[in-house]
C-alpha cells in the first residue's frame, strides 16, 4: 500500500473516531439538558399544583367568611326586628324608649 494512501486511510479512521466521540459527547450533553428540563418541568408542575391547592383553600376560606357574614347579618336583622316589635312601656315617649334600647345594645 502506498504510504500516502495509508496515511489518508489512517486519517479517515482517526477522524471518524474523533467525530463519533464528538457526537457522542454532544448527545450526552443533550440528554443531560433534557434531564434537567424534565426535572425543572416536574418542579414547575409541583409548584402549579401547590398554587392551585392554595387558591382552592383561599376560595373555601372566602366562602366560609361570606357565610359567616351572612349569618351575622341575619342574626342582626332578627335582633333589630325584635327590638322594633317591642313597645315602649306606658307613659314613656318614643325617644326615651329608643335611648333605652340603644343602651341595652351597647352595654351588654
Amino acid at each position: 500500500m502506498n504510504p500516502l494512501a495509508g496515511a489518508l486511510l489512517l486519517g479517515l479512521i482517526v477522524g471518524a473516531g474523533g467525530s463519533t466521540l464528538y457526537w457522542h459527547g454532544r448527545l450526552s450533553d443533550q440528554r443531560a439538558r433534557g434531564d434537567q428540563l424534565e426535572a425543572s418541568l416536574g418542579a414547575q408542575a409541583e409548584g402549579v399544583k401547590l398554587l392551585k391547592q392554595a387558591a382552592a383553600r383561599r376560595e373555601m376560606d372566602a366562602r366560609q367568611a361570606q357565610a359567616a357574614a351572612e349569618r351575622a347579618a341575619r342574626q342582626h336583622d332578627a335582633r333589630a326586628q325584635a327590638l322594633l316589635q317591642r313597645r315602649p312601656p306606658a307613659g314613656v315617649d318614643a325617644c326615651t324608649a329608643a335611648s333605652a334600647l340603644i343602651r341595652e345594645e351597647l352595654v351588654p
